[in-house]
């Protein structure tokens, strides 16, 4: 994948400052949205998210843009990661829809059955057009907790194996063997993942 594509993560919980961290120190952009003004405002003192645990990455990914604001964390994302529990992917979908524009894609994670047909039916009962590819996790990509310090905010994690599920309707082969990532890292091979799926819109 390229790193010029950015993502921004809906939720600034454990999950959601793990993928933040993750994202940044593998050279990504990211952007990250919560409801808390509380959280936020400790991400922008921070200026990002010490990663610490099992990975293949550690250190502190800084955080282009932490926000209340949901059109503004969005606006010019590649990738939208919902990282929030599945009972408000439906309510988060209502509060997207204005925003998402052709191409983009969005990735629940993690997502109940059916979770990307009910988020896009909803995105469509709501007057959303957009052309957005829909996908979603089986589970969190990362089992982590966060923990405060005086300098950073911590994530500790570890990972977990999950099968994505896809919803898209742009292709319905996009599970298929590549050898050439075998032996690479799962978090290498979710991002490859989301690169096939790009590809596709």
């Amino acid at each position: 994948m390229e790193l010029s594509k950015s993502f921004a993560i809906i939720g600034a919980g454990n999950g959601g400052q793990a993928f933040a961290a993750y994202l940044s120190l593998k050279g990504y952009p990211v952007k990250i949205y919560d409801v808390s003004q509380k959280t936020i405002d400790i991400l922008q003192e921070k200026g990002g998210v010490l990663l610490e645990g099992n990975s293949d990455v550690v250190g502190f990914g800084k955080i282009t843009l932490a926000s209340t604001n949901l059109k503004e964390v969005i606006h010019g994302a590649d990738i939208v990661m919902v990282v929030l529990p599945s009972i408000y992917h439906k309510d988060m979908a209502k509060k997207m829809a204005p925003y998402l524009k052709d191409g983009q894609i969005v990735v629940l994670n993690p997502n109940a059955s059916l979770g990307p047909v009910e988020f896009k039916n909803t995105l469509k009962e709501c007057g959303c057009t957009a052309d957005v590819i829909l996908a979603g996790t089986s589970t969190l990509l990362f089992a982590c907790r966060h923990k405060f310090s005086s300098q950073h905010q911590n994530q500790v994690f570890f990972l977990f194996r999950v099968l994505l599920e896809v919803y898209n309707h742009h292709s319905e082969s996009i599970f298929q063997h590549h050898d050439h990532i075998r032996n690479q890292s799962f978090a290498h091979k979710v991002l490859f993942v989301l690169q096939q799926l790009h590809c596709c819109s």
